[in-house]
């Protein structure tokens, strides 16, 4: 990004988690439809990466690209944890170092016993970044999962998913917002709390009673 921050027609944008789950920021998705409406052809989302709990970019990519490299020691763990349901190609970046074969064939392996769209395998590609090997068939690829994509009607149906998570996430973030609003002004917190603490009753049932003599209560 560095080498082509300035070049004509791009435009990099940096945006903080601020500690939100998924590992992708909630704003992403409005950036991101943004710059499509704009008619931006090619948008790239990079994220800080991908474990069990980070996989909010289904949530905005069309084309899943899971980049690795053979000095990760904890990547085929990191694969088994959840990254093998959502990525559509698979890159091992700095393939002149020793490992990205053997690496390159374990995720081909661990394909082979994955459940897929019978209509798409994921690709397993090799790359040397910065000595451009690779590079070519890695755009060929992409480009053929979007032709597959939008001749399969898959693209639809990953939008469409797309924007009903995108709609549950956010009445669940209004819904976090109002809760934390009204226990924190609640008078009734101290003592259910003073109750749990003492085991006059148990936390679960505490909360439960909490929530439907406060929150859920009619003003």
């Amino acid at each position: 990004m560095q080498r082509h921050y300035l070049d004509s027609g791009v435009f990099i944008r940096s945006v903080a988690t601020r500690g939100q789950s998924g590992g992708l920021p909630r704003i992403v998705k409005s950036m991101v439809r943004a710059l499509d409406a704009a008619g931006i052809d090619l948008i790239l989302v990079e994220t800080v990466g991908v474990g069990q709990t980070e996989l909010g970019i289904i949530s905005v990519a069309d084309t899943v690209l899971v980049a690795l490299n053979p000095e990760s020691g904890d990547t085929i763990q990191t694969l088994k944890a959840g990254v093998m349901e959502i990525a559509d190609l698979y890159l091992v970046n700095k393939a002149d170092r020793e490992g990205a074969n053997h690496m390159a064939t374990a995720i081909t392996g661990m394909l082979h016993m994955a459940t897929y769209n019978p209509k798409w395998t994921p690709p397993v590609l090799l790359t040397t970044a910065h000595l451009g090997q690779g590079i070519d068939e890695l755009w060929e690829k992409v480009g053929e999962h979007r032709k597959f994509l939008t001749t399969s009607g898959e693209l639809n149906e990953r939008r469409g998913s797309q924007r009903r998570r995108e709609f549950l996430e956010a009445v669940e973030e209004v819904l976090v917002q109002r809760l934390r609003d009204k226990v924190e002004n609640d008078p009734n917190l101290n003592a259910t709390l003073e109750k749990v603490a003492t085991k006059e009753t148990d936390p679960y049932s505490a909360a439960l009673g909490f929530l439907e003599s406060s929150f859920f209560s009619v003003d």
